[in-house]
């Protein structure tokens, strides 16, 4: 993470009698004149007073809008972002007198860059997210650098892109980055309008997505998801099919095969449930409890009565 900065700060000058000039006055009339000249010397040394001259030396001394956006392109290209900058603002200076930039990117998350050698750097949303997290252990946490160029805070544009590129169709209404594999692909997660969110997995231009429900079944829940939604996404799944009747109180994510995805369905009506596979997005066979004991290993979460289970359908027992 990228601590504070340093910003160099410029020093007024001051003038004083010396000590050495005064303790060689061998008379009043002596020390008048040194403290003459000191006064004379100091009106030349002091800053003018007319604002527009000051204005005209910061001015001379703080590097253009064109020189910090090559600046910052040229760190950005260092560090092998995809980022064509449109927009940069220089920070500060680090420690080591390395400038910092905040860049705005033509599309994708803007960065904050060190021009170092090598440059170092984070996106806005990386950025966004620690800091998130950060304040959840402690609210007082010290998070570092942010992004803060209004370009910079389209947070949830750049995490619908990256859903979109992983053929996810839903609203993406907040979402965040999460961490990283081994191998430096970015995870993230995005919450949905209304329906099951996903975990997304982006490795350069490809992103590739899990659902929530199926990551469920591993122990993980989703911060932006909520039960309601996937029982709502289930319930769309049955409209058609002999489960059509049933309104899911619980799901769990069974496994997958080549022939789709196995979910089961609890019934808010007692003793009923289905276990429903899923292909393409669409319910393509529902098993009732009663008799799929065969498929997967049967319902748990819904208590078959004990009859003699009917034969398996053409399929393999999901993994």
């Amino acid at each position: 993470m990228i601590k504070h900065i340093l910003i160099a700060a410029v020093g007024a000058l001051t003038l004083s009698i010396g000590v050495a000039d005064v303790a060689a006055a061998q008379s009043q009339s002596r020390v008048d004149e040194i403290q003459e000249r000191n006064e004379r010397e100091g009106q030349q040394a002091e800053p003018s007073r007319d604002p527009r001259a000051r204005r005209g030396r910061q001015a001379a001394q703080e590097p253009s809008a064109e020189e910090n956006l090559a600046a910052a392109q040229a760190a950005l290209t260092g560090l092998n972002a995809s980022c064509t900058v449109t927009e940069a603002k220089l920070l500060g200076e680090t420690a080591e007198k390395n400038r910092l930039y905040e860049a705005v990117c033509s599309t994708g998350p803007g960065y904050v860059v060190q021009a170092s050698t090598p440059p170092t750097g984070e996106d806005c949303l990386l950025l966004d997210s620690q800091a998130r997290m950060a304040r959840e252990r402690d609210p007082a946490a010290d998070v570092g650098t942010l992004c803060t160029l209004p370009a910079n805070q389209n947070l949830n544009v750049v995490l619908a892109d990256y859903a979109t590129r992983a053929g996810v169709a839903c609203v993406v209404n907040e979402g965040m980055a999460i961490g990283r594999t081994s191998a430096g692909a970015v995870l993230y997660e995005v919450g949905c309008e209304g329906t099951d969110g996903y975990r997304l997995e982006r490795s350069g231009e490809t992103v590739s997505k899990v659902p929530c429900l199926r990551l469920g079944s591993q122990g993980y829940d989703c911060r932006f998801t909520t039960k309601d939604e996937q029982l709502a996404d289930v319930q769309k799944l049955l409209v058609g099919t002999d489960a059509a009747g049933c309104a899911p109180a619980e799901l769990r994510f069974m496994g997958s095969n080549a022939n789709g995805e196995f979910l089961e369905a609890k019934c808010a009506t007692e003793g009923q449930g289905f276990i429903v596979r899923v292909k393409d997005s669409m319910a393509q066979q529902v098993y009732p409890c009663a008799t799929a004991q065969q498929v997967g290993g049967g319902c748990t979460l819904t208590s078959a009565p004990a009859t003699a289970p009917a034969p398996a359908p053409a399929t393999t027992e999901p993994q």
